[in-house]
């Protein structure tokens, strides 16, 4: 048996140091650093450069960090590092939702990174709270702010008051948020544009569209300028309660605001809520305006357009803009595709709708969504045998499988057609095999038994005589 070969000797310090600073990919760079500290602990590394990979660690692999963190007591000559470090740590841990894993750096900062929690880092803790929706743990920590950590009393300031506003809304606790709000100017603290369109976006989101409209008026007087986010949640608000008129003046006032501008997001709602109350004119003046403000639409803001045209059955508008796209060569994602074919399908352009389909074989985007609609899209033409077909492709499809709406679509589309013994021997398949069938396959089945005055095979199927039914099919079908 031949001797252990010795372990290598590690990289000269230079060397290592020279890694940990060039090395593109940040957790090899821990890696290197960690093979420091192990053979070198008594060589101080630099704080500068912990404090670079830490950052880079923050922002692109934060599950990393704790590696870091645990690596810093073994460093015989501990740096120190100011508040920064602890809010790129904190922050980041909120960003991945990593709650415990902040929690558990706030409570060890001065032994971690020699430094104690201000402020700031008690709202980056509470932030990664309300982020992971553990809203007792953050209603706990904020109010425990006035005794604050390590024996030093703390005062809650506006970014405090931001996040726990955003917390109230986001449980739907609008009451205890306005009451929040209105104590704010009492407590000292005046708010401002972030506090606004927190409040703005809770209330519009839970019916208290009033409200939010409100305290849009009410920004000037108070000093505070509305900003595209503040219009943005109040837009999004109106017209998910379908307030047209009020979606309108809102924009009008967004236009004619010194102080704000639309933004691409504004955009978004804006063409997303005027199609889907069907109001093309106005949608069209909106995407001009857009155009002429170099706002350059992108694959999101193109997909409502095509996807409101198609709704509103202008599919040769929509095939215009899907044009338009493709001259300005962007990525096309399956959301367009999957709503150029069910609007060329429902437009019963089933031939069209084809060249679309092949489009996505092409492109390799095809989803599950996509065979489902075209297969009822198929059905609806009465091209029966090219929609079974689809299933067959759709298993062997290896990026996609089958789902109940698939199994719901099949169904229901033979038995439409008169092809109720082969719906039922694909819904028994897919049944014994362990398939998801939802209440529109067994419904379809019903139907179609009931429609055809075929009540035995109803009653067999309701009551579970599954077995019998398809005895008493195969031998209809042998005869």
């Amino acid at each position: 048996m031949p001797p252990p070969q010795p372990d290598p000797e590690p990289p000269p310090i230079h060397r290592l140091l020279e890694l940990i600073k060039s090395e593109p990919n940040p957790a090899t760079a821990l890696s290197h650093l960690e093979l420091l500290v192990y053979t070198r602990p008594a060589f101080p590394t630099p704080q500068p450069l912990i404090f670079h990979l830490l950052r880079r660690l923050a922002t692109s692999s934060p599950s990393h960090l704790t590696r870091l963190l645990g690596l810093l007591p073994r460093m015989r000559h501990r740096p120190r590092f100011s508040e920064s470090a602890a809010l790129v740590v904190l922050s980041a841990f909120s960003r991945a939702l990593m709650p415990d894993a902040a929690l558990a750096t706030f409570r060890n900062l001065p032994s971690l990174l020699g430094c104690n929690p201000g402020i700031r880092s008690h709202n980056a803790l509470l932030d990664a709270f309300v982020r992971a929706r553990r809203f007792s743990d953050a209603d706990a920590f904020f109010a425990s702010l006035s005794h604050g950590a390590f024996g030093r009393r703390l005062a809650p300031n506006l970014q405090t008051y931001n996040i726990i506003l955003r917390s109230l809304c986001a449980r739907g606790d609008v009451d205890r948020a306005v009451s929040l709000f209105g104590s704010l100017r009492r407590r000292g603290v005046a708010p401002d544009r972030v506090t606004y369109s927190t409040l703005m976006s809770g209330l519009a989101k839970h019916d208290r569209l009033g409200n939010a409209l409100d305290l849009l008026d009410e920004m000037p007087n108070c000093g505070v300028q509305a900003d595209a986010v503040c219009y943005n949640a109040l837009l999004s608000g109106c017209f998910k309660n379908g307030k047209f008129e009020k979606a309108m003046r809102v924009w009008e006032q967004l236009v004619m605001d010194p102080g704000a501008s639309p933004n691409r997001a504004t955009y978004k709602v804006m063409l997303d809520g005027l199609c889907k109350l069907g109001r093309f004119k106005e949608a069209g003046e909106v995407w001009s305006r857009m155009v002429a403000n170099n706002h350059q639409p992108d694959t999101v803001t193109y997909g409502i357009l095509i996807h409101g045209l198609c709704q509103s059955g202008d599919v040769d508008g929509a095939a215009r803009v899907y044009s338009e796209m493709v001259k300005a060569r962007l990525v096309l994602d399956v959301a367009v595709y999957n709503s150029l074919i069910k609007g060329f399908c429902e437009a019963g352009r089933t031939g069209e709708a084809w060249k679309f389909w092949d489009s996505t074989g092409f492109s390799g985007i095809r989803d599950v969504t996509t065979y489902n609609i075209m297969m009822k899209g198929l059905f609806d033409g009465g091209m029966v045998n090219e929609a079974t077909e689809l299933l067959g492709q759709l298993e062997n499809d290896a990026s996609c499988s089958p789902d109940k709406v698939t199994f719901g679509t099949l169904i229901h589309g033979l038995c439409e057609n008169g092809f109720v013994n082969k719906a039922f021997e694909i819904l028994e398949d897919a049944r014994t095999s362990g398939k998801e069938l939802d209440v529109f396959s067994y419904s379809s089945m019903i139907n179609r038994f009931c429609k055809d005055g075929r009540t035995d095979d109803a009653n067999k199927f309701l009551s579970g005589d599954l077995e019998s039914l398809l005895k008493a099919i195969m031998i209809k079908e042998w005869r």
